[in-house]
C-alpha cells in the first residue's frame, strides 16, 4: 500500500513538473528589451485592420495611451510633431493606439486635438485596440507607455510615461536608429 502511495506522489510530482515545463518553454517571452514584439492586431480609424508584420523592415514607434489620461493628452501634440517629422526619413512607422476605449470617444477627443493641431484626425497614425487585446499582450500598465521596435520586431527600448519627443534628446535616439536602419556600406 505504501508503493502505491509513493508511486502516485511520484506521478502527481512527475505531472506537476512537466506541466510547468510546458507552461515556461511555450509561453512567449515578456514584452521587455531584446525580446520579439508581441503579435499585435490594431484597427486604423478608416477600419483596417493590422498586424505588427505590416510593418516589419521599419522601426516602429508604438505608443498605447487614453483619452481619460492627463499625461497622454498632454504629451498627444508632441507625438505628432515627432511623427510630421520622422515619416520623412522612410525609416519609422509611427502606431499610436488607443487602449480599450470606444471609438466615439476616440473620435471626439482626436476631433478637438485637430483642431488644436489644426490637422484632419483621419490622416493621423491612430489605431484602436477596443477590446484591449494589444495593450495586455505588451503588458501595459501605465499610460502613456512607447515601445520602440526595431525593423527585426525586436523591442529595443519601453518607455514608462510621457516624454518630450520632440526634444534634442529624442532627436539624437531617433537619428541613431535611423543610422542603424542604414544598408550594410554606410550612407547612400
Amino acid at each position: 500500500m505504501k508503493n502505491i502511495q509513493k508511486l502516485g506522489f511520484i506521478a502527481v510530482l512527475f505531472v506537476f513538473f512537466l506541466m510547468t515545463s510546458i507552461w515556461v518553454f511555450t509561453r512567449p517571452s515578456p514584452p521587455y528589451p531584446g525580446n520579439s514584439a508581441p503579435p499585435l492586431e490594431i484597427i486604423s480609424l478608416k477600419g483596417t485592420q493590422y498586424t505588427l508584420d505590416s510593418f516589419k523592415g521599419r522601426w516602429i514607434f508604438l505608443n498605447f495611451w487614453t483619452t481619460w489620461c492627463p499625461p497622454c493628452r498632454e504629451e498627444f501634440p508632441d507625438i505628432i510633431q515627432a511623427w510630421k517629422t520622422h515619416k520623412k526619413s522612410g525609416h519609422w512607422t509611427f502606431l499610436i493606439v488607443n487602449a480599450a476605449e470606444p471609438e466615439g470617444d476616440v473620435r471626439a477627443f482626436l476631433k478637438e486635438m485637430g483642431e488644436t493641431l489644426n490637422r484632419d484626425p483621419e490622416t493621423l497614425p491612430i489605431f484602436l485596440d477596443t477590446k484591449n487585446y494589444a495593450s495586455r499582450r505588451y503588458q501595459v500598465f501605465k499610460y502613456p507607455e512607447t515601445f520602440i521596435i526595431n525593423p527585426d520586431g525586436v523591442i529595443v527600448m519601453r518607455i514608462l510615461g510621457p516624454r518630450k519627443w520632440t526634444s534634442h534628446q529624442w532627436l539624437q535616439v531617433f537619428t541613431q536608429f535611423n543610422f542603424l536602419s542604414l544598408p550594410p556600406g554606410g550612407l547612400i
